[in-house]
């Protein structure tokens, strides 16, 4: 009965699957909005990174989300990008 009750309330693993696919596709598509702050879309990706997690995923971690900026980042940030890459570990590199 337990069991029911828990497929009921968090969905059976197919749809877990499907909801966890979903999740990952939005945050690898995901791009930067040409108004849009860094702050705000690191954001956005940590939040696709946390709704992961209801469905047995690790959320991302700070380099992925470090990665997925710098790639799909406008243009007009290039500048900035650049310096990143030569200055900082991605490793390491923390995104808040």
């Amino acid at each position: 009965m337990g069991d029911n009750i828990q497929d009921e309330f968090e969905g059976s693993n197919r749809v877990k699957s499907i909801r966890l696919l979903t999740s990952k596709r939005e945050f690898e598509l995901m791009k930067m909005k040409d108004n849009e702050f860094v702050k705000d879309y690191s954001g956005r990706l940590m939040d696709v990174g946390n709704q992961m997690r209801p469905l047995g995923e690790v959320p991302f971690t700070n380099q992925k989300v470090a990665e997925n900026i710098m790639v799909l980042v406008p243009e007009k940030f290039e500048a900035n990008i650049s310096i990143i890459k030569k200055s900082c570990d991605l490793q390491t590199l923390i995104v808040t």
